[in-house]
């Protein structure tokens, strides 16, 4: 007979969307995205500067690698790539919608606000 809801089933609260993201996909090996979810600056800076990647490039869906970062949280990476001249796109919307469940990513809104004032 089956049991009753919940009977099985581990319940985990994440702090970060990328930790909750995380949880569902087998962990990165590319460099680039492993540099935005770490908040690894200077890896991003080394990247750009390789031209291993380039400011306006964007993932499988579309984004801008700023936006990843607003969503990673990442606000190392939103300033380099923000020196960079990248473009803020759909960054501050992204870290809005992230703000509503992660209150850690006011961090990474209020950067963008602050570098979209400064544009």
């Amino acid at each position: 007979h089956p049991g009753r809801l919940g009977d099985c089933v581990d319940y985990v609260l994440f702090d970060r969307l990328s930790m909750f993201l995380d949880s569902f996909v087998e962990p990165e090996t590319d460099p680039l995205e492993q540099a935005l979810r770490s908040d690894d600056a200077n890896a991003i800076a080394a990247m750009l500067a390789s031209g291993l990647v380039r400011i306006d490039d964007r993932d499988e869906h579309g984004a801008l690698l700023i936006e990843l970062a607003a969503v990673y949280n990442s606000t190392q990476a939103i300033q380099v790539l923000f020196n960079a001249g990248s473009p803020l796109g759909r960054a501050i919307q992204m870290a809005e919608d992230n703000l509503k469940f992660f209150p850690d990513h006011q961090r990474s809104l209020d950067l963008l606000l602050r570098l979209k004032s400064a544009r």
